[in-house]
């Protein structure tokens, strides 16, 4: 295969992924509905909402009304999935710019999938806690010559900690406002395949909590392969740089229209402001504890 065979396959590929959904058109062919014999056009009955083509129950309901229990059991949740790897960020930029219906809503699907790796987690016995900087950092305090209010405030700073390390859906919430916030500033003046205004915050939040999703099946899937829960490099992804930063790459190049190479400085520089804001957080934690067990011990 020749190199511009291959370029060609690429544009090819690239117009296909950049085409949305279409919602298919409405039937026009007149059914009598089996349950209330109602005549109607269209897909469903208006009258009680059976199925136009309804065959009964049969193995295939019994698997979908199975996936509804985690929400999974309808074609968007499914398509959702599906695009979140094939086109993740055209499939960002349709969603944000109105197909709601074609999707899986957001945050329900990050709620879903915080579940599942926390059944994963749970079915592998993973532990949650093992090896984790910050609470082995606050084990590791000296506390000998500490007084009793600050070692009070060490131990509530823990549990603080072990809380928010062992709740998955308010972490990934909670340190996705902290990547909105830098993303926002990266990205403050680029416009989506120049055809409209920067994202603002709040669609810079929907699009993060997107690509959370996609990482948390990711790691889903690493700890089915490997029995152990991988080391993340760039949180909140929790995933290997080897890992994170080409898929970001893809994500970025299709929702914001950069060049690979253009997505990867942008990543290289969220990067660098996430570990700085962290870094400052800490900072605060500690002023803050010190602040107050001194007043208290005052």
């Amino acid at each position: 295969m020749k190199i511009r065979d291959i370029k060609a396959w690429a544009i090819k590929t690239e117009r296909r992924q950049k085409r949305p959904y279409l919602t298919p058109e409405a039937e026009m062919t007149e059914h009598v509905c089996s349950h209330c014999n109602h005549r109607y056009k269209g897909r469903f009955c208006p009258q009680c909402g059976l199925p136009a083509k309804w065959k009964g129950f049969n193995y295939k309901s019994l698997f979908l009304n199975f996936l509804d229990v985690w929400g999974m059991g309808n074609r968007p949740m499914m398509r959702t999935i599906k695009d979140l790897f094939w086109r993740p960020g055209y499939m960002i930029r349709d969603y944000l710019a109105g197909h709601h219906l074609n999707y899986f809503p957001p945050f329900k699907m990050l709620a879903v999938f915080c579940i599942l790796l926390a059944t994963t987690f749970f079915i592998f016995n993973i532990k949650v806690l093992d090896d984790n900087a910050f609470i082995q950092g606050i084990d590791n305090i000296d506390k000998k010559d500490l007084s009793a209010t600050f070692i009070k405030l060490f131990d509530k700073t823990k549990e603080i900690l072990v809380y928010f390390y062992t709740h998955d859906l308010y972490r990934y919430i909670l340190m996705n406002i902290f990547v909105v916030i830098v993303c926002r500033i990266v990205f403050r003046k680029v416009r989506p395949h120049n055809e409209r205004e920067p994202y603002n915050i709040v669609e810079t939040f929907f699009g993060q909590i997107y690509i959370n999703v996609q990482f948390l099946i990711i790691n889903i899937v690493y700890v089915l392969l490997t029995w152990h829960k991988s080391d993340g490099d760039l949180f909140p992804y929790n995933t290997p740089f080897w890992i994170t930063i080409p898929v970001l790459m893809y994500d970025f190049h299709q929702l914001y229209g950069l060049s690979y190479w253009a997505s990867f400085i942008r990543i290289i520089r969220i990067s660098i402001l996430l570990f700085l804001l962290y870094f400052i957080i800490i900072i605060l934690t500690l002023i803050t504890i010190i602040t107050i067990g001194v007043i208290l011990d005052g």
